[in-house]
C-alpha cells in the first residue's frame, strides 16, 4: 500500500453521464493509476474527452465496472466527490472563529476546504493492545 495524499484543488462540477467502451475505460484507469503513482495523490479531476470528472464519480464507475465484468461499456455518472468522512458533520463543526490564536474575523474557511480535500487520505488507526490507545 502506498502513501497517497488527497486532491489539491476543487473538483469539477460534472453533471451528466458518459458511456465508454470498457477498453477505453480501462485505459483511463491505467492513466489514473499512473497519475496516483507519479504524483502520490488522488487527482482532482479526470479528463474524459471534453468532460472533466471528479474522483468520486470515477471511482464509483470503477466499482460498478467490477460488479459487471462481462459488460462491454462503463457508465460514468455524477457522484459526490468527498469520502463518507466529510459527510459525518465534523467539518461543519470546525471553527476557528473567536479563538485567541487568530486575528479578529478569521474563520479558517480555506483550512477547512483543504482538510476536506485531504479527507481522501483518512485511514483507520490501529490500537496498541497494551494501552488501548492509538498506536504511535
Amino acid at each position: 500500500m502506498q502513501k497517497t495524499a488527497g486532491p489539491v484543488s476543487d473538483f469539477p462540477d460534472f453533471k451528466g453521464k458518459i458511456e465508454l467502451k470498457k477498453t477505453e475505460f480501462l485505459r483511463k484507469c491505467a492513466e489514473v493509476n499512473q497519475y496516483v503513482k507519479g504524483f502520490k495523490r488522488v487527482p482532482s479531476e479526470i479528463k474524459i474527452g471534453s468532460a472533466r470528472v471528479g474522483p468520486g464519480s470515477f471511482i464509483r464507475s470503477m466499482a460498478a465496472a467490477m460488479l459487471k465484468p462481462a459488460a462491454k461499456t462503463v457508465k460514468i455518472e455524477s457522484a459526490d466527490n468527498y469520502p463518507q468522512a466529510v459527510k459525518s458533520g465534523d467539518f461543519e463543526n470546525l471553527k476557528y472563529k473567536d479563538q485567541w490564536l487568530f486575528v479578529q474575523g478569521f474563520e479558517g474557511k480555506n483550512i477547512i476546504r483543504w482538510a476536506k480535500l485531504q479527507s481522501w487520505t483518512i485511514k483507520p488507526a490501529r490500537l496498541n493492545k497494551e494501552s488501548e490507545s492509538p498506536a504511535q
